[in-house]
């Protein structure tokens, strides 16, 4: 039987200082293996010295953000729409806004192009990505579940973060199933794991089913997130579950 193989990813990263400080050490303790790069927010500058120090040892995704912070472009329909806000003079996205509403075809040209300046900010910060993933997975949404994977098709990235399957046997089990397949279906180039899971998660419940490629999130320098990488930095994933650690350059 071959060895599980396990991918740490520590997401934000360029969230702060604080959490791309955090980023670092753990990369350097050996306890991550990728993280993911979030464009608009306060330390992106950080983020790209990470790559530029860091892109040979983990690999280097695109978080991709419809939820926090300032949008790179300015939409009068998003905001019209309520997926921007205005707040203290400026616009922002509005929260979780994106997984209840649905897009017509205006509003989802507007976000492509949200996306696609993401990427190109990307691009000009000399970052070479290896898969994506999305900020509070605002890629497995409803309305966007199968607009992120065309678009990545499109840029050329060819590896994403799939929906959260390591849950118990139900019918929320079964709909994830579906849902995931249903878009292997439609798009046959992006690659992904066979389980995703929240890292904590996986470590307290070690006996539930999982397949052979496993994504664990985690969140260095969240201090709601100080207990897990308490264990993230005490953890040895090899040891305890005969795992190999792999990126997802090597997915």
């Amino acid at each position: 039987m071959k060895r599980k193989c396990i991918i740490i990813n520590a997401d934000d990263c360029g969230a702060s200082s604080l959490v791309d400080e955090h980023i670092e050490q753990a990369i350097l303790a050996g306890k991550i293996t990728s993280t993911t790069v979030i464009v608009n927010m306060d330390d992106f500058e950080g983020a790209v010295l990470l790559y530029k120090k860091y892109n040979d040892r983990i690999s280097f995704g695109w978080h991709i953000n419809l939820s926090e912070g300032k949008p790179l472009l300015y939409s009068q329909l998003l905001l019209d729409k309520g997926y921007y806000i205005e707040k203290d003079g400026c616009v922002e996205f509005n929260g979780k806004a994106f997984w209840k509403k649905k897009l017509t075809h205006g509003m989802k040209v507007a976000i492509r192009n949200e996306l696609k300046a993401q990427y190109s900010k990307l691009l000009d910060g000399g970052i070479i990505l290896s898969h994506a993933d999305g900020h509070h997975h605002i890629h497995t949404s409803p309305s966007l579940m199968f607009l992120v994977p065309s678009l990545l098709e499109e840029l050329g990235v060819k590896k994403m973060r799939r929906m959260r399957n390591y849950v118990p046997f139900s019918l929320d089990y079964l709909i994830r199933k579906v849902i995931v397949g249903t878009v292997v279906i439609t798009h046959p180039h992006i690659k992904m794991t066979d389980t995703f899971s929240y890292f904590q998660e996986y470590i307290d419940n070690p006996n539930m089913p999982s397949g052979k490629t496993i994504e664990l999130e985690c969140h260095p320098g969240h201090p709601k997130y100080a207990e897990e990488e308490k264990v993230l930095l005490n953890s040895n994933l090899e040891k305890q579950f005969g795992a190999k650690l792999i990126s997802y350059k090597d997915l």
